[in-house]
């Protein structure tokens, strides 16, 4: 696998972490409001802070924690971006920092998007990011450098 050049810690101070009911809590932007701080909700709102701040991608596109049927089981998708005609472009899956993103990881983001075949797909554990296209036509992806550009993707 081909890493993306993006370094997600780099926005950490930009993070809104406080101590409500005797736990951390970190503000996601999206869902507007507080979440328990786990390992892997932490790297879900570093992304998504890329993804608008660096990326430039309106949060009003942008869905966190969405809600769908795999193989008749209910999943979630950590992100989903829409283009600007509401057709989802990318999905992102979101690991702790202390998972290895491995084929096992990117195979569960690629089942997650065959029910959504979306021409893009991430993984990030925070330290190591991962993108690629997909191919539809040839049923085939390559590894990208970025993160795609909103919104002129297509």
């Amino acid at each position: 696998m081909k890493s993306c050049n993006i370094d997600l810690i780099a926005h950490k101070d930009k993070l809104t972490i406080v101590r409500q009911d005797n736990k951390q809590k970190i503000f996601d932007p999206i869902r507007k409001k507080y979440l328990v701080l786990q390992p892997e909700e932490f790297v879900r709102q570093l992304f998504l802070l890329y993804l608008i701040d660096v990326k430039k991608y309106p949060p009003k596109f942008i869905r966190v924690e969405q809600g769908f049927q795999w193989n008749k089981l209910r999943k979630r998708a950590d992100i989903i971006v829409y283009d600007k005609n509401l057709l989802p472009f990318l999905i992102v899956e979101c690991k702790s920092h202390t998972v290895k993103l491995s084929d096992e990881v990117f195979s569960q983001a690629a089942s997650y998007n065959m029910n959504f075949n979306l021409p893009f797909l991430a993984i990030s554990n925070g330290k190591e990011n991962y993108c690629c296209e997909i191919n539809k036509e040839n049923n085939s992806f390559h590894y990208l450098e970025e993160i795609p550009e909103y919104p002129d993707l297509r």
